[in-house]
C-alpha cells in the first residue's frame, strides 16, 4: 500500500512539473507573438514604401529621388529621438536599420547603370545580364549535373523556374564572382552527364 501511495505521488509531481513547463512554453509563445506583431507593425510603412518603389512605371531617377526624401525624413526623426534622453532604444535601432537599408538601395540604383556584364559563353551554356530585373543569369543548354548544380548554388545562384535560369543580383562583387565561376569551374566541368532525373531545386 505505501508503494502505491508513493507511486501516485510521483505521478502527481510529474504532472505538476509538466503543467508548469507547459505554462512557461505558452507564456513564451504569447510573448513572441506579441513581439513579432509589434515588430511587423513597425516595418509596415517601410514595406509599403518599398512596394511603391518597385512599381514598374517608375524609372530609377524617380525611385532615387523618393528614397532620398525618405532618408532625409528618417535621419531627422533619428536626430529627434537621440535628443530625447529617455528615448526608446528599440525605436532608434529600427530607424537606424531602415536608414542603412535605404542607403544601400540608393547605392544600388545609382550604380545600376555603371554595371556591365557582357554575354559570356561557357562549357554547356551562356551567362547573360537581364537588365529588366538586374540579375546575372546562367542559361544551360541542358540540365546540368548535380555537381555543377551544387557549385552554382554554393556561389549564391538560385533557380527561378519562371525564367528557366539560375540567377543572382548584378553587383560589382557578383560580376567578379560569376567571371571566376565561369573561368575556373564551369569551363572545366564536363557537360551532358546523365545523372538523376530530378527537377531543379
Amino acid at each position: 500500500m505505501p508503494d502505491k501511495i508513493e507511486s501516485n505521488k510521483i505521478k502527481e509531481d510529474s504532472t505538476k512539473e509538466y503543467n508548469e513547463k507547459q505554462k512557461n512554453v505558452d507564456k513564451r509563445n504569447r510573448y513572441n507573438k506579441i513581439k513579432n506583431t509589434k515588430k511587423n507593425s513597425q516595418y509596415e510603412d517601410l514595406d509599403k514604401f518599398y512596394t511603391n518603389l518597385d512599381d514598374s512605371t517608375k524609372d530609377d531617377s524617380e525611385s532615387i529621388k523618393e528614397l532620398k526624401e525618405k532618408l532625409l525624413n528618417l535621419e531627422k526623426e533619428r536626430d529627434e529621438i537621440i535628443k530625447n534622453e529617455d528615448h526608446n532604444v528599440d525605436q532608434l535601432t529600427n530607424i537606424r536599420t531602415s536608414i542603412r537599408e535605404i542607403k544601400l538601395k540608393i547605392e544600388r540604383l545609382e550604380n545600376k547603370e555603371k554595371l556591365i556584364f557582357p554575354n559570356t559563353e561557357f562549357n554547356g551554356g551562356v551567362a547573360v545580364l537581364n537588365k529588366e530585373n538586374n540579375k546575372i543569369q546562367l542559361l544551360f543548354d541542358n540540365k546540368p549535373n548535380n555537381t555543377t548544380i551544387q557549385v552554382v548554388k554554393s556561389n549564391g545562384f538560385n533557380w527561378y523556374k519562371e525564367d528557366m535560369a539560375w540567377q543572382i543580383e548584378c553587383t560589382i562583387r557578383n560580376i567578379e564572382k560569376t567571371k571566376d565561376l565561369i573561368e575556373i569551374v564551369l569551363n572545366k566541368m564536363p557537360v551532358n552527364q546523365k545523372e538523376e532525373e530530378e527537377e531543379f531545386d
